[in-house]
């Protein structure tokens, strides 16, 4: 059964500033900003190394982590001082506003002056948050981490709508899409195309339930890899199996399928108990938004 959504809205009320040229451009702008992330220590282009992906690297897990769930109500934090015109701002509050709207998720407003350091969060340690910085990269640890703010990095080179959701998601628990063990039904990896150390990218795992969830494979996922994603000579590096007509790797909005794994996942009755909590605890707590 799914859960009656919480009538708490994301703060700030901003428009979406994306232009048409804007769009035409991202696709560059991701690829640029995977160029960045190569030299910080993550995999998969934009996922922040922890113990357990190492585990599931080195083989000696089967099954990859997908970290804690998060209450429903989750509290984020943006830095003191952010440069570009707000641009990240904008795009952050726009993600946040459009998973709100298909799913029982909200976000909350940390304080950035040092009021909030004291939240507790359910667990009587200090409170998890995401904690937006605008950093050399684009990249997320996936689940919550459960160790106060974990950082999302969104610089300014990846500061759109879509491509601080497909880092949310990450956050909440979501993988890529292609990293699922049934993708060479749909797509083939082209490895002779993919930069040589950039292969482990490419690698399937035996992924936990927020991935598949006995949902089909979505080509058109927020979660997928574009074709030439770390090409070393400009060719595709994935290809649609029998389909010319599909592109993948879009960073605009949520398909029906995302939609579909965001409330399976999270807003059912299975964790009614722990959101009683979790906002209860919360009451005590100091936010932007109070």
């Amino acid at each position: 059964m799914v859960r009656k959504k919480v009538n708490i809205l994301p703060v700030c009320n901003i428009t979406n500033p994306e232009t048409f040229v804007e769009k035409q451009l991202q696709a560059l702008v991701e690829q640029k900003a995977e160029d960045v992330n190569k030299r910080i220590d993550i995999i998969e282009g934009d996922i922040i190394r922890t113990k357990e992906l190492n585990d599931v690297i080195s083989n000696q897990k089967r099954n990859l982590y997908n970290g804690v769930k998060w209450g429903l109500l989750i509290p984020y934090q943006l830095p003191v001082k952010i440069e570009g015109d707000g641009k990240m701002e904008r795009a952050i509050n726009e993600a946040m506003r459009e998973i709100s709207s298909v799913s029982c998720i909200r976000f909350i407003k940390r304080k950035n002056d040092g009021s909030s350091d004291d939240n507790v969060g359910v667990n009587g340690l200090p409170e998890s948050y995401l904690n937006f910085i605008q950093g050399k990269g684009c990249y997320s640890p996936v689940g919550n981490q459960e160790n106060g703010g974990q950082d999302i990095s969104i610089d300014l080179d990846c500061s759109y709508k879509g491509t601080v959701m497909h880092e949310i998601l990450h956050a909440l628990g979501f993988y890529h899409e292609q990293s699922r063990l049934d993708r060479d039904d749909y797509v083939k990896i082209n490895f002779e195309n993919v930069i040589e150390k950039m292969a482990d990218n490419f690698k399937k795992y035996e992924v936990g339930t927020a991935d598949t969830q006995g949902f089909n494979y979505d080509l058109a996922s927020i979660m997928h890899y574009g074709d030439n994603y770390f090409s070393k000579n400009g060719l595709k590096t994935i290809e649609v199996i029998g389909r010319k007509d599909i592109t993948i790797g879009q960073r605009e909005f949520l398909s029906d399928s995302d939609k579909q794994k965001l409330n399976k996942f999270y807003c059912t009755d299975y964790q009614e108990e722990y959101n009683k909590k979790n906002l209860s605890r919360m009451k005590d707590n100091i936010y932007a938004a109070y």
